[in-house]
This record gives structure tokens, sequence and C-alpha cells, in this order.
């Protein structure tokens, strides 16, 4: 019974690196450092407090691993890929950053699954404020038009949102008081770029244009 419960424990406690895109805190950048081909990104935050080395972390929706960590700061090395696929390169000293801790196996899954690999960057092309919330319209790539459906999940900065309507060039996204105080999103403005995750289950269980055919339904169980 010992042994069971300790593997038990063992397995719940293990984080992968998965996000919900619920934001647990926000960080405050400490230094944004260009160097050959990349970025050293330092960020502070209680939330380090039980972190370690080599952990992932969600920052403003992208997957870093932590690589330096002294008491409440943590240290980043920033990739080209990243900082081509993401907004990470416009953050500046002083900024503050959404954070997510990886998920923990067993965790309740608040938003939707995340995987911290940014599709693209688009621009807020209207906000709306109200006293009830705020929506946010957002540029579409062409591109990525087939990923968003009306009431279906994005990721903007790391934050799970729904999307409550969809347009040929913009998707739109509600925002309640919560997230607008709690997330760096209620200090967005328009035509500030964010980063863009389109929802895994969507882009994964897609089929590739005219390939629904008996073998394929036959595969997914529907025959």
């Amino acid at each position: 019974k010992g042994i069971l419960q300790e593997i038990r424990s063992g397995f719940f406690n293990r984080r992968i690196s998965m996000f919900t895109g619920i934001i647990e805190s926000l960080g405050k950048v400490e230094a944004a450092e260009k160097k050959l081909g990349g970025l050293k990104l330092r960020i502070s935050s209680n939330v380090f407090a039980d972190q370690k080395i080599g952990d992932s972390i969600s920052v403003n929706g992208v997957c870093l691993t932590i690589s330096g960590l002294k008491k409440e700061t943590a240290e980043f090395d920033v990739m080209g890929e990243t900082l081509d696929r993401s907004s990470l390169s416009r953050l500046k000293k002083g900024e503050s950053v959404n954070l997510e801790r990886a998920l923990r196996a067993g965790d309740r899954l608040g938003g939707h699954f995340v995987t911290g690999h940014i599709d693209c960057t688009a621009r807020i092309i209207a906000k709306v404020e109200g006293t009830a919330g705020s929506f946010f319209k957002i540029e579409l790539p062409k591109e990525y038009s087939s990923f968003v459906v009306q009431k279906g999940s994005v990721s903007a900065e790391g934050v799970s949102l729904t999307i409550s309507d969809v347009g040929t060039d913009y998707f739109k996204v509600d925002l309640i008081p919560h997230t607008l105080k709690a997330t760096i999103l209620g200090r967005k403005r328009m035509s500030d770029i964010v980063n863009i995750e389109f929802d895994i289950l969507g882009k994964y269980s897609r089929p590739k244009k005219n390939s629904i055919t008996e073998e394929y339904l036959r595969e997914k169980g529907f025959c």
C-alpha cells in the first residue's frame, strides 16, 4: 500500500509540458537581452518559488524552459524560431507578462489544452469595453481560417478564450472583468500584437482537404 501511494503521488505531482490557458500570475520582465540568434529573458514572479531548472513555463502563451533560477527570478533562452513565431522579441524591461506553470497530471482542466507552440501573431483590430466586460476583434490570417469555429477555443497571450464570432478576416473573443484584471489582456489596445495558438483538437482532428473517404470514416469509427 505504501509503495502504491508513493507511485501515485509521484505521478500526480509530475508536470507535463502542457497548459490550460488559465493564467496563474503576472510576471515582471527584469531583462530582455538580445543574443546572437536569440534572446536572454529574465522574469521575476512568486510563481517560480516551487520550480526548478528544466521546468516548462508559459510566458504570454509561449512554452519556455527555465535555464536559470535564483529565488523568484527565472531565466529563459529564447531561440530564433520562437522569436519569429511570437511577439517575445518585443518585450522590454519592466513589462508584465502572463505566466502559467505546466499542467500537473491529475489537475483540473479549467481552460482547454494549450501546448505553448504559437501558430502566429495577430493584431487587435477592435476593442470595445463595457460594464460587463469587453470584446476584442482579432485579425485572422487566411491560412488559419479553417482552425477557427464559433464557440471553439483559442489561446491569446496564453489565455484560454472562447470564440464568440467569426468573420472572413477576423474572430471575436469576449473577456470578463476578471480576465481583464488578472492578465495583460486588460492592458492591450487596438493595433497591439498578440500571440495566438489555435485549438490543438481542431488542428489535429481536422482531415486534409478531400480526404474524407470510406477508409478515413472506418478508421475514425464512423462505419
